[in-house]
């Protein structure tokens, strides 16, 4: 029988037990996945999730921004400011599937991530997925779905984010974040902006600004790993990007034409020698007091509620509650025509310590307490031409006042 040297059924067995390379199980990939702005307002800023590739070929994406508007209070729950987020997981085919329906467009970037970084990321996540970790505190700045994937991707990287970026200031604030990308919104923009306090005014530093997938997405791009590899190794556009509308950002400009509008329709009413001018004028008064005051009841609910950004409002001195107080004069104006000896001084006094207020405000601002010049600059005027307006009617108005008070003394001797 022909035998086999001992070396070459060495050799075979050695050959045998050495792994094959192409047979090696395929490591974890993770990538980064964001979304553009959308139409509606909780759209505004876009969307970012992580997406986990698993040996098998199967994905998991992983999405902080799920918030319940359906159940009952949920909405005044989120005017409250007590906004409860979880995560959720989906499919990634699932997910385009829902995105493309809103017309969102969504890139992909696949991070050069290692197997033990890539599982130290998949654990962490899966961690959060449990039901006692999968609700948490959202705050739209600092923990929102953004800032949780953030998170999760410095801490893999051993704080590979916080150490290129928390020292780099970016001279941007939370407010002047929200002016640019609600730009297209003006409505949107003056609610919330007239709404937040001065804690919204400190310049950022670029770490703090990646609660924006836009600017999360751009450093994630520029960063370089300690081996002079580029942390983003692949991006690609799954869903087409989509046309949005230009933004629009002479909304101060608008709001300072009304108040001169404004203002110079007081004093014009005040002056006319029309015999409606008064009625008209308290009409104004009265709308001008309505619509104040129930901005400062909102102001006042949010600075008493959990809205930590909403506390200090100095928006507080221009939309004061109280101004609910002059639909009362503006009644009496409307009725009758003129203000009664009593209530007159009153009206004017109110009038002046509003203005002053307003005045405090403007210097707040310009102080830099709060980034609020504009709306400072807008209610001003209108406080100026409701408190002059008041006043030249008045002193118009005092002789008929005077007889209208001798014709009733007169009344009341002659009853006498």
């Amino acid at each position: 029988m022909f035998r086999r040297p001992a070396w070459m059924v060495s050799l075979l067995l050695a050959l045998l037990a050495r792994p094959h390379v192409g047979s090696a199980e395929p490591q974890p990939q993770i990538q980064v996945l964001t979304f553009e702005p959308g139409a509606d307002l909780f759209s505004a800023f876009g969307h970012i999730a992580l997406v986990a590739t698993l040996p098998n070929g199967a994905t998991k994406v992983y999405n902080f921004g799920n918030y319940d508007f359906v159940s009952p209070g949920s909405v005044w729950r989120y005017a409250k400011g007590d906004l409860e987020y979880w995560v959720s997981v989906a499919t990634l085919s699932s997910t385009l599937k829902r995105y493309r329906h809103f017309d969102r467009g969504a890139v992909l970037r696949e991070l050069a991530l290692s197997e033990s970084q890539a599982e130290r990321l998949i654990d962490n996540l899966e961690r959060t997925t449990r039901p006692e970790n999968r609700n948490y505190r959202y705050n739209h700045a600092t923990n929102n779905c953004c800032t949780r994937v953030r998170d999760v991707i410095n801490d893999a990287t051993g704080g590979i984010l916080f150490d290129r970026f928390s020292a780099r200031s970016a001279r941007r604030t939370y407010r002047g974040w929200l002016r640019t990308l609600l730009a297209d919104r003006p409505y949107w923009l003056t609610f919330i902006d007239v709404s937040l306090g001065p804690s919204v005014d400190r310049p950022l530093t670029r770490y703090e600004e990646q609660f924006l997938p836009l600017v999360l997405s751009a450093d994630l791009d520029e960063t370089i790993l300690a081996d002079g590899k580029s942390l983003v190794v692949r991006k690609e556009q799954l869903l087409p990007q989509q046309a949005r509308p230009s933004a629009n950002s002479s909304l101060c400009w608008t709001g300072l034409g009304v108040s001169i509008g404004f203002l110079l329709l007081c004093v014009g009413l005040a002056v006319s020698s029309s015999r409606w001018s008064g009625r008209v004028l308290g009409a104004v008064l009265a709308l001008f007091g309505l619509t104040l005051g129930i901005v400062g009841a909102w102001l006042a609910f949010l600075a008493l509620g959990t809205h930590a950004d909403a506390r200090g409002n100095a928006n507080l001195l221009l939309f004061p509650v109280t101004h609910l107080w002059l639909v009362v004069p503006g009644i009496a104006l409307l009725v009758r025509g003129c203000l009664g000896p009593r209530l007159g001084p009153w009206t004017k006094w109110y009038l002046l310590v509003s203005v002053l207020a307003a005045c405090v405000a403007l210097g707040l601002d310009l102080a830099g307490y709060q980034d609020s010049l504009c709306w400072a600059a807008v209610v001003l005027g209108p406080d100026i031409g409701v408190a002059v307006a008041v006043s030249i009617h008045g002193r118009k108005n005092r002789p008929r006042q005077q007889n209208d008070e001798d014709r009733k003394g007169g009344t009341a001797i002659a009853l006498g």
